[in-house]
């Protein structure tokens, strides 16, 4: 059985998946004793190499984020080229692995730059 994601808001699990939005594989086996046993292998495991990672887009979010403060993610989306999907990976990976920070303002969230992110090899 394969596991994939669709929406994952603000879940953070689609960065584990690979570009077919596959974030798992579930497989039961069944012994000779009648019991059954169940593992779940994440994509890597599988043998299909890392996550995609858009760096390209997580370095142009973090720009924008650093440019301008506060912004919302429907503006950071409006203020950065590339294709939406992947721009919304690039803000999920930077808020994950802490480049950018979430505050909440009423209903809102406002994105702030915690630490640039930039592509490896960039000085």
């Amino acid at each position: 059985m394969k596991i994939t994601v669709s929406k994952d808001r603000p879940g953070h699990v689609r960065q584990h998946g690979d570009e077919s939005g596959r974030v798992a594989e579930l497989r039961l086996v069944t012994g000779d004793d009648d019991s059954v046993t169940i593992t779940v292998e994440p994509p890597d495991a599988l043998g299909e190499g890392d996550a995609f990672r858009p760096t390209t887009l997580m370095e142009r979010v973090s720009r924008a984020v650093e440019e301008a403060p506060g912004l919302s993610r429907n503006a950071i989306e409006s203020s950065v080229r590339g294709k939406t999907d992947y721009k919304r990976l690039a803000l999920e990976l930077l808020i994950a692995e802490g480049f950018v920070r979430v505050e909440r303002d009423g209903r809102a969230a406002r994105h702030r730059s915690v630490t640039p992110y930039r592509e490896a090899g960039e000085a």
